[in-house]
């Protein structure tokens, strides 16, 4: 069965391609069939030398050359363009690997990343944890300082209604502490018996006097009240009541003698 010439160009070209043949034609003489089967590398040089086979091949025609000689240009051409496919198709494969390549990477840059941030924000959780027990310690520690400072039985006793004062702070500033009921207690008697004793002497009658050695060392009964002044049991002066009426002092531990 006889092959046309494109086929038998084509199947020429391939076996010489993988075979290593050199030119059985006395027409290949200047080597270009050499250089064409020894490979061309990249697709720039496959391409240019496909140029070259091109031309030669059109000059040959073009000239009227023998037969022969112008089959072999023309099968020099096909084995050209084989290479130049073979070129492409390794340059496209080694490109693809590239970007596999680089996909991957990015890939384990990402995982390195996200295992970092993981790592980082454990430590912040971890800190922020020492943190919160260390400034809950230091503020127990405040708290009972405070509580320890308090004089409950002065402000039960009615006599001092600064120490109801410092109570009633030490509630509203410590809602959660384990020492609040006791607070409230307290700070309830102290009310009670401050009422209780504005009621029973009123302003201008001097109380008698405690016995040496009270609290501080000193006497703590009241002098006479001012003309137009009415005196809280905090310590404080009125500033709405010039004389004793109900309301007078409702927030400062009720009324009491001026000293």
């Amino acid at each position: 069965m006889a092959f046309g010439f494109p086929v038998r160009a084509w199947i020429l070209a391939s076996v010489c391609f993988a075979a290593g043949c050199a030119s059985s034609t006395p027409h290949h003489g200047d080597g270009f069939r050499q250089r064409l089967v020894q490979g061309c590398g990249d697709a720039v040089t496959c391409e240019q030398l496909l140029v070259i086979a091109e031309s030669r091949a059109a000059a040959c025609a073009a000239q009227g050359g023998e037969e022969a000689r112008c089959q072999a240009l023309a099968e020099d051409v096909v084995l050209a363009r084989l290479m130049l496919a073979r070129a492409a198709d390794t340059e496209r494969h080694a490109q693809e690997r590239r970007l596999q390549i680089a996909r991957e990477q990015d890939v384990a840059q990402a995982l390195r990343d996200q295992a970092t941030e993981a790592r980082r924000r454990q430590e912040q959780q971890g800190l922020g944890v020492t943190e919160q027990d260390r400034e809950a310690a230091e503020e127990a520690a405040r708290e009972e300082a405070a509580w320890q400072a308090l004089d409950l039985p002065a402000c039960v006793g009615g006599a001092d209604g600064i120490a109801c004062g410092q109570i009633e702070r030490f509630v509203r500033e410590h809602p959660q502490s384990r020492h609040l009921e006791a607070g409230l207690q307290a700070l309830q008697r102290g009310r009670d018996a401050m009422r209780a004793r504005a009621h029973r002497e009123p302003p201008g009658e001097e109380e008698p006097a405690e016995a040496p050695g009270g609290r501080g060392g000193r006497p703590t009964s009241p002098g006479p009240a001012s003309a137009g002044v009415v005196c809280c049991c905090d310590g404080t002066i009125s500033p709405t009541c010039k004389q004793v009426k109900r309301g007078c002092c409702s927030h400062h531990g009720g009324v009491c003698a001026c000293e």
